[in-house]
């Protein structure tokens, strides 16, 4: 399912390591480092979530309609750009797995 969700190229042309960079993954060849990351800003990202419906719920009667309307819009717009972040690092992690597997598998061939 995994597999299906991550994109295989960043923004449809470029390879996953500038995403990542843009991201701000750091680009260490340790496949466990960057599932750490992904697996902490996944968290962080889910928080985040929840604080602005939180945020909204609360100050909803005391600002005007098109106010709440438009910090929810913003809001859930960097939500999604988060999450397309943390698919870029899932990407890049399922990337450098299979390269591994591919090595490991070479090796034992030789």
């Amino acid at each position: 399912m995994l597999r299906l969700l991550a994109p295989k190229k960043f923004l449809w042309r470029y390879p996953l390591r500038n995403g990542a960079t843009c991201g701000g993954i750091t680009l260490i060849e340790k496949t466990t480092v960057i599932i750490c990351w992904v697996v902490v800003t996944a968290m962080w990202l889910a928080q985040t979530f929840v604080l602005l419906i939180v945020l909204i719920c609360m100050y909803s009667s005391q600002v005007k309609f098109i106010s709440w309307l438009l910090s929810f819009i913003f809001g859930i717009f960097a939500t999604l750009i988060l999450l397309y972040i943390v698919l870029i690092g899932c990407g890049l992690w399922l990337e450098l797995k299979q390269k591994q597997l591919d090595a490991n598998t070479d090796d034992v061939h030789t």
